[in-house]
Order: C-alpha cells, then sequence, then structure tokens
C-alpha cells in the first residue's frame, strides 16, 4: 500500500563563514573581500583569528553553534558533544554486529587522540596540493605567524610550478620567491610566486585564486 512520497534533506556541518555571521555578521565582508592585495583592516583580522579558535573548539554541529551562541561557553558546547557521540554509540550497539561493534567503539575512542596529528609520508615534500585548471599548487598550513617554507623548492622545480600557497596566522601578501637549489646537474634556481593568506580564509581559496588570473579549483591529497 503507498505511503505517500519521501523527500529528502542533507544537512552539512557549519563552516566557517556560516558560524563568523552566526557570531560577528559585520566580519563576514571582510572574508569575502580578501585578497592579498586588499587585506582587511587589523581589528576585524584579530577578530576572526580569533573566532577561528573558537570554531576549532566548537565545530560544525548545528546545535553545538546555537549553543555557543545563545551562552557563549565550551562548557555548555562539551555537553552538546557527548550528547552526540553518546548518541551515536547507542546507534553502533542497535545496528552493528559484534565484531563490527568493538571495531567501531575503537575507531570511535581513537579520532579524540588523532586530532592535529599530521600524517607523514616517506616523500613529503609539501601539505597539500591543489588543482587548478589542470595545474598543480602546493599549499603549506603554518600553525604561527613565523616559519620557512619546509621544502618547495624541490618540488616546484622538478614540476616547473609557479605559484605556491601558504596559509598562516598574517595578513594576506603576495611575493616573488627565489631559492637556489642542488640538483643532479648543480645549483639551479628556482622563482615562483608564493600567495599567503590567513587560516581563516581557506573557504575563500578558489575565489581569491579565481581573482589571480586562475579558475575554480578542489583540493587534493597530501604529497
Amino acid at each position: 500500500m503507498p505511503v505517500g512520497r519521501i523527500h529528502y534533506y542533507h544537512l552539512h556541518p557549519v563552516s566557517f563563514g556560516e558560524f563568523v555571521n552566526t557570531m560577528e555578521p559585520a566580519l563576514v565582508k571582510y572574508i569575502q573581500e580578501l585578497t592579498p592585495g586588499s587585506p582587511p583592516p587589523a581589528i576585524a583580522h584579530q577578530k576572526l583569528l580569533q573566532l577561528q579558535r573558537e570554531f576549532f573548539c566548537v565545530g560544525g554541529m548545528s546545535e553545538a553553534v546555537f549553543e555557543y551562541q545563545k551562552k557563549k561557553s565550551l562548557i555548555s558546547v562539551q555537553e552538546v558533544h557527548r550528547s552526540i557521540i553518546d548518541t551515536y554509540q547507542d546507534d553502533f550497539a542497535k545496528y552493528a554486529r559484534r565484531n563490527d561493534l568493538m571495531l567501531l567503539q575503537k575507531v570511535l575512542s581513537f579520532i579524540p587522540r588523532a586530532l592535529g596529528q599530521k600524517i607523514k609520508y616517506a616523500a613529503a615534500e609539501v601539505d597539500y596540493v591543489l588543482s587548478l585548471s589542470g595545474k598543480v599548487v602546493p599549499v603549506e598550513v603554518k600553525s604561527g605567524k613565523s616559519g620557512a617554507l619546509k621544502s618547495p623548492y624541490q618540488f616546484m622545480h622538478r614540476r616547473g610550478l609557479a605559484r605556491a600557497v601558504r596559509f598562516d596566522l598574517n595578513l594576506p601578501s603576495e611575493q616573488n620567491v627565489t631559492h637556489a637549489i642542488s640538483t643532479k646537474k648543480g645549483v639551479a634556481e628556482v622563482n615562483f610566486t608564493l600567495i599567503s593568506l590567513p587560516l581563516y580564509a581557506v573557504e575563500e581559496l578558489p575565489w581569491i585564486m579565481k581573482t589571480l588570473g586562475g579558475e575554480s579549483s578542489s583540493f587534493g591529497s597530501s604529497v
């Protein structure tokens, strides 16, 4: 017997841009208009960095964001997180087979310990790569304001790349980089453009790259 038509609605996690729009709507324009040649005011930059730190703790679950907007309490947010985790664990017991249940519980308990840890690869040279109109753009992420590029020079030289991106806590900038490297044929000079962007601008990267002469982009895996 027909029971009617079913409609599916997909709820995605709250993005950082949506989080800013919830907490400090006036700051959204500074993210949307940001480019290396058009940085936000220093005060707005500091506020966005602070919101970014808060977002790392609150996360993208809509109930957690709503709770933080109301109470500005990370303790209340932790209670929401715990309730969500308890619900997942209850569902494990309802639907998983016994062997799968143990595995799921191990995976769930491992996740908090693994947060923030980097996956190491034997031939790692950069953190991520960006696919941009069929071209490769290396992306490095720094947790602070300082820190030299790790080892993109050989990567840039071997692939003949012209542009790299770095995310850190500084205001956006664009600079030409020249560096001497050792190769099998001797010393070679590598030249490329380094685009530095604040971490809170990750969502805007496709648009920023487009304004600099590229197209929309997508992230690849770590190299």
